[in-house]
């Protein structure tokens, strides 16, 4: 879990600094390292580490993936891309608990490593975010990204505009004060009301009713969970039911939260 949170707290510096896409390959090769040191392990010791270097790129792809996604995906169908992420987060729980009824964890380990192998692999043919691109003043290259992904000349163009003028807004509001540090002038926009309101609904209600009623910490546990209540099932039967019934409900919030808006959703 500190892994994970180190993994948050540094993604928006590297993904700021290096790109989406560059990091995004870069925490899958570091999943692999961790998924080698659990596949091979003979001691506690390496467990840990496999545990940290997996727990770490789980935080930087939690928060980069649908900021990569949501800047190359078409504006109509970031609605469906958004909900992606958490998604198939779920099917991966219902593939290894499912495989974890049959075959022992090593070789289940070796299974699952195949996914950030091959994530690996396809994002090298995949284009770099062209807002960050043009964040970092890369604009011939960003409007070819866009014209390569959008396949319309008209519908690339407005994009550019747009994105041109989302930063340019982002610019203006993060001048507050020009004889102040970057830092202070970060501290007085945390300060408004109208960053305060939002953040402490969202960010510390779900950190209450989610995060510390051990929420996503109960799937890494829920064999063991089962396995102390001595139910009359297989656990990790048990275990890929419950995985398999949260990703159905994760289908469905990803078509709801098509039609309903995300405020009244959540």
């Amino acid at each position: 879990t500190a892994s994970s949170l180190v993994g948050s707290l540094t993604c928006g510096i590297l993904s700021g600094y290096f790109g989406r896409k560059k990091v995004t390959i870069a925490a899958n090769v570091i999943s692999v390292i961790g998924f080698l040191f659990l596949r091979f392990a003979e001691s506690a010791t390496l467990l840990y580490i496999g545990r940290i270097f997996g727990g770490y790129t789980f935080g930087i792809l939690f928060a980069n993936t649908p900021l990569y996604n949501g800047e190359i995906s078409q504006s109509k169908l970031r609605k469906f891309t958004g909900a992606f992420m958490v998604l198939f987060h779920n099917a991966g729980l219902v593939i290894t608990f499912g495989l974890s009824t049959i075959l022992n964890w090593r070789t289940t380990v070796l299974i699952m490593m195949a996914f950030p192998c091959l994530n690996t692999i396809l994002l090298i043919f995949c284009p770099e975010s062209p807002t960050w691109l043009m964040i970092c003043g890369q604009n011939e290259q960003a409007i070819s990204v866009v014209r390569s992904l959008r396949g319309n000349e008209e519908v690339s163009v407005k994009e550019i505009q747009r994105i041109e003028q989302n930063i340019r807004k982002q610019k203006e509001s993060a001048i507050v004060d020009t004889d102040a540090s970057p830092l202070k002038n970060k501290i007085k926009i945390m300060g408004k009301g109208t960053f305060i309101r939002p953040f402490l609904v969202v960010s510390m209600l779900l950190a209450i009713g989610w995060h510390w009623t051990g929420g996503p910490i109960i799937p890494f546990y829920t064999i063991d969970i089962l396995r102390g209540v001595n139910i009359p099932m297989d656990p990790y039967l048990c275990a890929f039911i419950i995985s398999g019934y949260q990703l159905f409900m994760a289908i469905i919030s990803t078509i709801v939260s098509s039609i309903i808006p995300r405020r009244r959703l959540f």
